[in-house]
């Protein structure tokens, strides 16, 4: 058994003209949210193997607030170009290909894709608001057999869930 726990980005900051989607900061909300939310992972004691994450500013920044509670250190989280702006085919792709090594994985990257792809595992539809989690146990023993349906989602968590 596999576990996924995917994480849309902290909320981002609009607060600049013309600045470009792909560096859009985390406004103070976000900075807020992300230690938050990592706490609860860190409270139910799972072990992660790996964070994947798309390298966009918000979503990295959100990545690295998570990999600092579980004592991950930043060079270790894996940046993949790909899961920016991804639709869930290619997210599903994505973590196709993960080593086999790895049991639980964080994913942080944007919707829709992200809400599109627990739909795609689990048949479960969720609109992920920012800082959401969605943690769900994939029926493999291989990444390389992941496929639409193959998931449960065991919890879904957001910020304002308290």
């Amino acid at each position: 058994m596999k576990k996924l726990i995917l994480i849309r980005h902290a909320k981002s900051s609009w607060s600049q003209a013309g600045m470009s989607d792909f560096d859009r900061p985390l406004n103070q909300r976000g900075i807020n949210d992300a230690p938050k939310m990592a706490g609860r992972i860190r409270s139910s004691k799972l072990t992660i193997d790996q964070i994947v994450s798309s390298p966009a500013l918000r979503a990295i920044t959100t990545a690295e607030m998570f990999s600092e509670v579980f004592d991950i250190p930043f060079e270790n989280i894996l940046q993949n170009k790909a899961v920016y702006e991804a639709d869930p085919e290619t997210l599903m792709r994505i973590v196709s290909k993960f080593e086999s090594s790895w049991n639980t994985v964080i994913m942080f990257g944007h919707n829709p894709g992200l809400s599109y792809l627990v739909g795609l595992l689990t048949g479960e539809l969720y609109d992920k608001v920012t800082c959401s989690i969605s943690e769900i146990d994939i029926h493999i023993d291989d990444w390389s057999h992941c496929t639409a349906g193959i998931g449960s989602l065991i919890s879904y968590d957001f910020p304002k869930n308290s």
